[in-house]
């Protein structure tokens, strides 16, 4: 052997550079195809979350509806009340005694005779 081949031996975990060679152009994996039962499923998944949104919505529809009825229903009883008690004031005013006499002597013109007065039990 020679002195070349002989380093070239001794030299084997030497990389070379490799040569460019033609490289293929990869194939395009055909596109896979979706299936009948495939798209039956998915419709089916949609139309029922469809139909669950539908019904939710309903639902916070119906019950702001609800609380909204329920808040007139409150307002108008509050004015209400406050109607009730303007009269209860106004009647306790109109049936004080004092009013009373002074109505019975000025309109009525009655006077008042304690001898003729009873109290019952």
């Amino acid at each position: 052997m020679n002195q070349a081949a002989r380093n070239l031996n001794q030299n084997d975990h030497v990389i070379l550079p490799k040569r460019k060679e033609h490289q293929a152009t990869p194939k395009v994996p055909n596109k896979r195809k979706i299936t009948r039962g495939e798209k039956c499923l998915w419709t089916i998944g949609a139309v029922i979350i469809f139909a669950l949104a539908i019904t939710i919505v309903s639902n916070q529809a119906k019950l702001y509806n609800s609380s909204r009825a329920a808040s007139d229903l409150q307002d108008k009883l509050d004015h209400q009340s406050k109607i009730n008690n303007q009269l209860k004031e106004q009647v306790n005013q109109l049936s004080s005694p004092q009013r009373i006499m002074t109505y019975a002597k000025d309109k009525l013109g009655l006077k008042l005779n304690i001898n003729n007065v009873k109290v019952l039990p």
